[in-house]
């Protein structure tokens, strides 16, 4: 995560004043080795499709597809609700633990903190970073393959050509939204 902070430091005592700011999101670097034939061609199409930093696409941090927390489906329990601690309902007693992603409103979300439904299903998320915008009440919380909207972060698609004609690919990519 790439947060949005602006510090100053006074000139003439040499304290640092830092304030985050709205507007922190996802970085992410990945790797595909030693492509070669079908493979390779389907990276350079996407690159291709992409047309550098015009391009937007979903991306779902791969190791977190299953939450570890028990909760599978949730909806948002209330309106106009802002920061980094959102009430939802969750089925029965579910759980969601702490560094379980989910995404909401199209945001992706990781949780800092356990949470527990009590037997009513409420629970408050806590979660970074912040709501960019406020969810309606009763929209749905993708536990089971939260993503959210990246693009690349420039517009070289990064390329190694190896032994045998085989290929790694590197993508640097930055959310985006609106």
């Amino acid at each position: 995560m790439q947060s949005m902070t602006i510090s100053h430091q006074s000139p003439l005592s040499g304290a640092t004043r830092t304030i985050s700011t709205l507007g922190a999101r996802w970085k992410f670097t990945a790797t595909w080795p030693a492509l070669h034939g079908t493979d390779r061609a389907a990276v350079e199409a996407f690159y291709a499709q992409l047309n550098g930093r015009a391009g937007r696409f979903y991306f779902s941090p791969p190791e977190y597809f299953v939450p570890k927390g028990t909760a599978r489906v949730g909806t948002v329990n209330g309106a106009n609700q802002t920061g980094s601690i959102l009430n939802v309902t969750l089925a029965g007693f579910a759980t969601m633990l702490k560094g379980d992603f989910f995404e909401v409103n199209g945001e992706l979300k990781r949780m800092t903190a356990n949470a527990t439904a009590d037997v009513g299903g409420g629970a408050s998320l806590s979660f970074g970073p912040p709501l960019r915008a406020s969810p309606p009440s009763g929209a749905n919380i993708n536990l089971s393959s939260p993503k959210a909207t990246f693009m690349l972060m420039d517009d070289l698609a990064g390329v190694t050509v190896g032994a045998g004609g085989f290929i790694d690919f590197t993508i640097d990519a930055i959310e985006a939204f609106l």
